[in-house]
């Protein structure tokens, strides 16, 4: 899916209002868009989760992490979500809740990711979905590409 704006990662539980009905982002799994809000979302393949945002050449440099509670992960357009009236506002959403990246344009995929230490076993823990996004940062396409990946990091 493409983007070319400022995103954010993080489970969809976090940007509701407390008054909606929880059964609403649950019908956002696998989705494109909520009520107009340009959004990847994704179960995590694990249920809850802390996750981590990578860059950097071998994907080492953490940038941000973000939360899940009701098994979900997405990527969601900041300008679309400002002005949707569901949306529970930045005062809600704690710092590690979630991560932003400001003019962000490529596209984003999800993929499922294999842990190597244990091949043979095809653990549910071990074996989880992650974004991976292509792209570049900023306004300056000519400066490279910019790889990162969003994963889990902890339980």
């Amino acid at each position: 899916m493409r983007f070319d704006e400022d995103i954010i990662i993080t489970d969809p539980c976090y940007l509701f209002r407390k008054d909606l009905d929880s059964s609403v982002w649950y019908k956002c799994i696998d989705s494109l868009s909520i009520e107009g809000v340009h959004c990847l979302i994704h179960n995590t393949g694990t249920g809850d989760m802390t996750g981590g945002v990578f860059c950097g050449k071998n994907l080492d440099v953490q940038i941000g992490l973000f939360g899940v509670d009701a098994g979900l992960f997405g990527v969601f357009s900041v300008k679309d979500l400002e002005a949707w009236d569901g949306f529970a506002g930045w005062s809600e959403l704690q710092g590690w809740l979630y991560t932003r990246i400001n003019k962000f344009h490529g596209d984003i995929e999800v993929i499922k990711e294999f842990n190597s230490l244990d091949e043979a076993h095809d653990s549910f823990w071990l074996n989880q979905y992650m974004i991976k996004a292509t792209g570049y940062l900023g306004n300056h396409p000519e400066d490279g590409e910019s790889v990162w990946v969003a994963r889990r990091t902890g339980l």
